[in-house]
């Protein structure tokens, strides 16, 4: 039976810790970012007026809002998803760091 190890033996175990970290820090950014845009979504979709700015996305600013969501929701299941090469632990990793809060 074969066991599961962070990567294959061709793969160096730093450079799997390395592409795990880097891993971990997407998630946490794009983590930020949902919970940010999806705050001007909800706002939007209720009608709330924004805070002043000196710039506006105009009548497109939800579509362009919910293009960045799917976008950082993608790129947090990309970023937790296992790979052929090798098996990332950044959602644990994510799961462990948020438990010690």
């Amino acid at each position: 039976m074969k066991s599961h190890s962070l990567c294959r033996p061709g793969i160096p175990k730093l450079i799997a810790i390395i592409i795990a970290m880097v891993s971990l820090a997407t998630v946490a950014l794009m983590a930020t970012y949902m919970m940010s845009i999806s705050c001007m979504v909800l706002k939007r979709l209720r009608e709330e007026p924004l805070p002043p700015a000196r710039w506006s996305l105009g009548r497109h600013g939800l579509t362009i809002n919910c293009l960045g969501l799917a976008y950082a929701c993608w790129g947090v299941s990309q970023s937790c998803a296992p790979t052929r090469e090798h098996m990332l632990t950044s959602s644990l990793v994510l799961l462990v760091a948020l438990a010690e809060l």
